[in-house]
């Protein structure tokens, strides 16, 4: 076993994530860039409290989740190589994106309180149009929604950076506010977005 350290090295375009040893059994990094390989725990008792506290949702779905996260950055990309008796991850992009306001199905104008969305409500008597405001938070998950309707709320998690009672909370208002729906199931359903440019 190498007595090398974990190590994390942050630069200006890119990010690498280096683990001593080689990857478990037969899994190789072709396996790793799809999403169907079989997941291992080299340490079930630490794995299974990451579970209990819900910081994972399953073993094997972390490069999974990273991927549909990476998804709302189209010029990041991921890397594996073996070396130096170890395992390196690189997470680099080549164009940084530096606004999410803008998306395909609305105008979104950024304000200090948060981010005014015009959207068009349906009534009795028709179409009502006017701003709907919604936190920086709350953009964050709509964008994870519109980006992977599938997504779930352990995801979302991780993504947005906030707790789970938070993201519930937040999910509740953007339903609320006619924002997003659930279809289906929790296990097995999706989200709608319900916006409109005017």
């Amino acid at each position: 076993m190498s007595s090398a350290d974990i190590q994390i090295k942050i630069f200006d375009d890119s990010i690498t994530f280096f683990n001593p040893g080689k990857l478990h059994d037969d899994l190789s990094i072709d396996d790793l860039k799809t999403n169907f390989y079989p997941a291992y725990a080299r340490n079930k008792l630490i794995a299974e409290a990451f579970y209990l506290t819900g910081d994972i949702e399953k073993y094997g779905s972390g490069f999974t989740r990273i991927r549909d996260a990476m998804s709302l950055y189209p010029t990041m990309k991921m890397d594996f190589k073996e070396i130096g008796g170890g395992f390196m991850v690189t997470i680099s992009y080549t164009e940084q994106k530096t606004s999410t306001i803008l998306s395909e199905k609305g105008i979104e104008k950024g304000t200090e309180k948060g981010i005014e969305k015009e959207t068009e409500k349906e009534t009795e008597k028709g179409p009502v149009k006017g701003p709907v405001k919604v936190t920086p938070n709350q953009q964050k998950i709509l964008n994870a929604i519109e980006a992977n309707p599938c997504v779930t709320i352990v995801e979302l998690v991780n993504f947005v950076g906030i707790s789970l009672s938070k993201i519930n909370a937040n999910i509740s208002k953007l339903k609320a506010k006619g924002l997003i729906e659930r279809m289906g199931p929790d296990k097995g359903g999706y989200w709608k977005t319900f916006e409109s440019v005017v």
